[in-house]
């Protein structure tokens, strides 16, 4: 099993918006005076508004987010599990997984810890080639082939969100 995603990196994240925050920003000055645009957002000047969705939202979503995540791989082969994030190399022998936690949040996340229960990684996937939810429940289902797992679930809320923690444990 190999699995190829991008993780979300929130300090990448955080960077990369005050950066590109203040390039649209300083763009839209070079154009307009800072009264122009208040007066624009105010009076609600479509084509201005129109312009600004474009270049605030559009453009960085569907073309720069790849700067602000890493790029990740899931390798399942021969009972070790071999996890590349950002270069970074690691390898866990499947005996020694002892519990997944799959939180289905608004961030889905896949979190593996060792038998005596420290942390090994916490898959964080964004939306690229594959859906999170997706890749993420087929990593379980490819650990869950060699581990038997008892599974409990528990909801939780996140800013008024409901959602669903599930914990896989041996």
């Amino acid at each position: 099993m190999n699995i190829e995603f991008n993780q979300a990196n929130r300090v990448k994240g955080l960077i990369f918006t005050i950066v590109y925050l203040t390039v649209v920003f300083g763009i839209l000055l070079s154009f307009f005076s800072l009264f122009e645009i208040i007066d624009y957002l105010e009076n609600g000047s479509t084509k201005f508004k129109v312009i600004l969705g474009a270049i605030g939202i559009i453009f960085p979503v569907l073309f720069l987010i790849r700067f602000a995540t890493d790029r990740g791989s899931f390798v399942l082969k021969n009972d070790k599990i071999y996890i590349e994030i950002n270069h970074k190399k690691s390898q866990i022998d499947i005996q020694q997984v002892g519990m997944l936690i799959f939180n289905d949040g608004p961030r889905k996340t896949l979190a593996i810890y060792s038998k005596s229960g420290q942390i090994f990684v916490t898959l964080c996937p964004v939306i690229g080639k594959t859906v999170p939810e997706k890749m993420l429940l087929e990593i379980i289902n490819e650990i869950s082939k060699h581990i038997e797992f008892k599974t409990s679930s528990r909801k939780e809320k996140t800013l008024g969100q409901e959602y669903l923690v599930t914990i896989y444990n041996r």
